[in-house]
């Protein structure tokens, strides 16, 4: 990387922290006792904090940007991370960014969700082992994969309850028992929605399937219908015929 002065977005004061705040972590708890690790690390974050290198990187513009390896870049990816000290409320919010976006079908009819931040992957995992489920990240390390039941009830958890309260009473006006409970109910629906995502559908319902998982995790519950036309061939009549009515 030739780092030129024009890449620098941060005003005289930020940039002032930014420089005091590397010089004071060097000389702790003397000048030039730091590791080479870990001055690589404060450097990393150094040019995250100048703006030469984004604050949420994927391993590939690491690599490129500082010229080496994956391993490295994904190694300098995690410790910055771990010193950011996010809090399991924030790794969540990561999670369901990237959990509306996942990949069907690629292995098997498993699901997979790309993450190239190795911290919220094993945050994911420490999800995943917690409510039950084994993930495999065997075919690509930053690939996390999954069955449609561990993605359903990961899915399920990560929702908001006034979320899960809001479709649950969307569909409750759809003719659905109330007895049956808001998170079997959830559960239920999502497995729905990721085996017509698997190819097991049209490909209307594919899409639409996919439309709903990144929906429903970002808080939009609007395309959920008032009523359903008996002979549409949407997701959201797939739902009734497999969940509603089950």
């Amino acid at each position: 990387m030739q780092i030129k002065e024009e890449q620098f977005n941060n005003n005289e004061l930020q940039l002032k922290k930014s420089v005091a705040d590397f010089l004071n972590a060097y000389m702790q708890p003397s000048f030039g006792s730091m590791s080479k690790r870990d001055v690589d690390i404060k450097l990393f974050c150094f040019m995250q904090d100048l703006g030469l290198i984004s604050p949420n990187p994927s391993i590939y513009e690491v690599m490129r940007a500082l010229n080496i390896t994956r391993s490295k870049a994904r190694n300098l990816i995690y410790e910055a991370e771990i010193r950011k000290e996010l809090n399991s409320d924030q790794l969540d919010d990561m999670l369901r960014k990237k959990i509306a976006h996942p990949i069907f079908g690629k292995i098997g009819d498993k699901i997979s969700i790309e993450i190239d931040n190795p911290l919220l992957i094993d945050h994911l995992r420490d999800r995943l082992k917690k409510i039950g489920h084994l993930t495999d990240g065997s075919f690509h390390a930053e690939a996390v994969t999954m069955s449609c039941d561990a993605f359903s009830d990961l899915y399920a958890d990560l929702l908001s309850e006034a979320n899960q309260n809001a479709i649950h009473s969307k569909f409750v006006a759809l003719g659905l028992e109330q007895e049956r409970g808001v998170k079997p109910f959830l559960k239920s629906a999502l497995k729905c929605v990721a085996r017509a995502a698997l190819g097991k559908a049209g490909e209307e319902l594919i899409s639409s399937a996919q439309a709903i998982i990144g929906d429903w995790i970002s808080g939009v519950f609007d395309n959920i219908p008032a009523q359903l036309e008996p002979n549409d061939n949407t997701i959201y009549n797939t739902m009734y015929n497999e969940v509603l009515i089950a």
